[in-house]
């Protein structure tokens, strides 16, 4: 039994013993299979509705219409089942109804939210038509959103915390999630940069868990907390090659590079749950590679308990799992969003 499990706990950010996840060498007792196409959007040169910039986010709503998020463009589009434009919000600028490089898009109820590091806009979600409703300035630079019984929360550093629930002005009403401390001899004005990793990345509510879970973008480690702020387990990931990080001129100044030994880096990209596991996706990056070229790697957590397994599938990256469906997405060589028949279950 030791040769198949390696126990891998986490000292939480507030420095107590955590539970702890195990990291399995036996197979997944989950499937996540993808057949059938049933629809691709995006073109590399065609109609501007379906020329997208970057895209960085997809939310999809019950009827199966869904929200495309294009950074590039600043730009919110709402599709139907078909690929048609149904409507589409495309302000870039600086004013209460307006935001530049958008970072997530979430569905609460009637509601679309769209975050843009200090703000979140909302509109409600009308028959074929999206209508403004607010603006929110945060108190914070906010890297990703996510709504939880009808409460929004963010992940980004705050009062050295990483999670916080806003109130309906944007106004933090707890935090929680204590960050990283930076490693000793490093520099004390980039403390909250470092600090800052543990919240930067992808944040993920579970609404029949009551949990929130956060995949850094450059720390292998993943946290997931119950919806009162208590951290429910954490988890370090193996066969992780970590972003570098060395201080150079007397501490004046730091240089991000890739893991030394094996010459790549990995990024946290994507997190998704079905069927009681989490499946998260990094990519790899090195010197000659964007992340946006490699093919994801995708690994399994179950999510009351924090056991981690490798997927030996390959899968493109995946947004939203909803309703039979995979909303996957690229952009490399072009932007373009593929929606597939998307089966999962136990493995007997």
């Amino acid at each position: 039994m030791a040769d198949l499990r390696k126990l891998v706990c986490l000292f939480a950010w507030c420095g107590g013993l955590l539970g702890c996840g195990t990291e399995r060498a036996d197979a997944p007792p989950v499937f996540l299979r993808l057949s059938e196409v049933v629809l691709e959007l995006g073109v590399l040169s065609g109609p501007e509705s379906t020329t997208f910039g970057y895209i960085e986010d997809i939310a999809v709503l019950d009827d199966g219409s869904f929200f495309v998020l294009d950074s590039g463009e600043s730009n919110l589009g709402w599709f139907d089942t078909d690929g048609r434009l149904i409507d589409e919000v495309d302000r870039a600028g600086d004013g209460p109804e307006e935001y530049r490089y958008p970072e997530s898009v979430v569905v609460s109820g009637s509601y679309v939210h769209v975050l843009s590091a200090r703000r979140i806009t909302s509109y409600r979600v009308e028959a074929d038509s999206l209508r403004f409703d607010r603006s929110m300035a945060l108190p914070l630079i906010a890297r990703d959103l996510c709504a939880l019984d009808g409460r929004l929360y963010v992940s980004g550093l705050y009062d050295n915390r990483v999670l916080h629930e806003l109130d309906s002005i944007g106004a933090v009403v707890r935090s929680f999630g204590e960050a990283g401390a930076p490693p000793d001899g490093y520099p004390e004005w980039a403390h909250a940069s470092y600090s800052g990793r543990s919240a930067d990345g992808t944040l993920l509510c579970l609404a029949g868990a009551h949990m929130l879970v956060v995949l850094p973008s450059s720390l292998p480690e993943v946290h997931a907390f119950a919806d009162d702020g208590t951290e429910q387990w954490s988890v370090h990931l193996d066969d992780y090659s970590e972003q570098s990080v060395t201080v150079v001129g007397d501490g004046r100044s730091i240089l991000h590079g890739v893991d030394p030994e094996t010459g790549t880096s990995h990024r946290g990209e994507a997190l998704f749950e079905a069927d009681g596991y989490l499946f998260l996706q990094l990519s790899e990056a090195s010197l000659s590679q964007h992340p946006d070229e490699s093919v994801p790697e995708t690994r399994v957590v179950s999510v009351r308990g924090g056991n981690v397994w490798h997927l030996s599938d390959k899968l493109p990256r995946i947004a939203v799992l909803r309703r039979g469906l995979s909303y996957g997405w690229q952009n490399l060589p072009f932007p373009q969003i593929t929606v597939s028949v998307a089966s999962t279950g136990a493995i007997q």
